[in-house]
């Protein structure tokens, strides 16, 4: 009797994390970027400002309003998503551009937040990742598929100053 007992006790808990897991895993896949799942379990509630999802037609990502920054992106590659746009530019430059979609209460970082700061800035989604048509490659130079890069000047500065001090 305690053996039955226990195996359904089993069998209900097993089918409770099946159930959960099924669920989950149609949430993730609310996306074509996230087939491979939500790494940070990201929600489209705004309250959860620091692991907000947004899903784009071209990517998704998970954004961080303390940092003004994305935690992660994720994005589908395939054939479908290349072709011989070129680079986005916008007046002869970069085209760089606020995400005008963050929710409300949401500062859009601009292009020139990093005037003066020594910082470049790079994709996190890659602009060459999307030529396909212009659309889908301006949408990589939104603000919030952005990374901080150390500048190049920075680099080879910190690289000679790690030779001079490391006497490599």
């Amino acid at each position: 009797m305690k053996k039955t007992r226990i195996f359904g006790i089993f069998l209900t808990v097993m089918a409770l994390l099946l159930t959960t897991s099924l669920v989950k895993s149609q949430t993730d896949r609310s996306s074509v970027h996230l087939i491979l799942g939500n790494p940070s379990e990201a929600t489209q509630d705004a309250s959860n400002a620091d692991n907000f999802l947004m899903l784009k037609p071209q990517y998704a990502l998970s954004y961080n309003k303390g940092k003004s920054i994305a935690n992660w992106t994720s994005w589908q590659l395939n054939q479908n998503w290349l072709g011989d746009v070129q680079r986005c530019t916008v007046g002869g430059q970069d085209g760089f551009a606020p995400d005008t979609s963050l929710p409300s209460g949401f500062k859009p970082v601009v292009p020139s937040d990093y005037q003066g700061s020594g910082f470049d800035r790079g994709h996190m989604t890659p602009s060459a990742d999307r030529t396909a048509n212009a659309t889908d490659n301006c949408a990589t130079f939104l603000m919030t598929n952005r990374a901080r890069l150390a500048s190049m000047a920075k680099v080879l500065n910190s690289t000679s100053l790690s030779q001079r001090v490391l006497g490599r």
